[in-house]
């Protein structure tokens, strides 16, 4: 019998569980850069974007735990004297409260992965290239419509300090995806 009374408590539960992808579209991102002995610049991104492909575990009736790989492409942008541009994987943890019965949620996650900057600089015509680990940090809202699809905007901050290079994307999104 009680395994019975839990049934509609699982039917309810069953579309925030799961296996997903989806995509981001990053227009407004900002990037600061400062490097040793030449200073810091700030500037606007080119559009940049993210391709997801996550699980979320349902711990509660209101709360998943998710984990998901990303490709990320953070965009570029050039402010004399300093062009950048960013791209790598990423392994995120993005836990989802939801609002009660309703499809609406609200996620701060966090992430590590190995990116590849290019940096140049045009006065003394120095460029770099480098594989280096960069951690990321945010909070999303987003809402599952018909048990499949998935809306969500957000804002994140992708940062990077090693080597006398320090690499600071952050920005707004909008993004959507599908449930399996």
């Amino acid at each position: 019998m009680s395994s019975l009374a839990l049934f509609p408590l699982l039917a309810l539960a069953a579309p925030k569980e799961g296996v997903y992808v989806a995509a981001t579209l990053e227009p407004f991102n900002k990037t600061d850069v400062k490097i040793q002995q030449v200073g810091s610049v700030s500037g606007d991104n080119d559009f940049g974007y993210s391709l997801i492909l996550g699980y979320d575990h349902l711990l509660d009736e209101n709360i998943t735990l998710g984990v998901s790989g990303e490709y990320n492409n953070l965009g570029e942008a050039t402010t004399y004297p300093v062009s950048w541009s960013a791209s790598g994987f990423s392994i995120t943890v993005r836990p989802k409260i939801y609002f009660g019965d309703s499809d609406i949620y609200i996620s701060p996650y966090v992430g590590v992965g190995k990116y590849e900057f290019e940096i140049s600089e045009s006065i003394t015509g120095s460029r770099e290239t480098s594989n280096e680990t960069a951690y990321k940090y945010g909070i999303e809202i987003g809402a599952q419509f018909d048990e499949n699809f998935i809306v969500n905007a957000g804002w994140k901050e992708s940062y990077y300090d090693e080597h006398g290079v320090s690499i600071d994307i952050h920005g707004l999104y909008l993004g959507a995806g599908y449930r399996f």
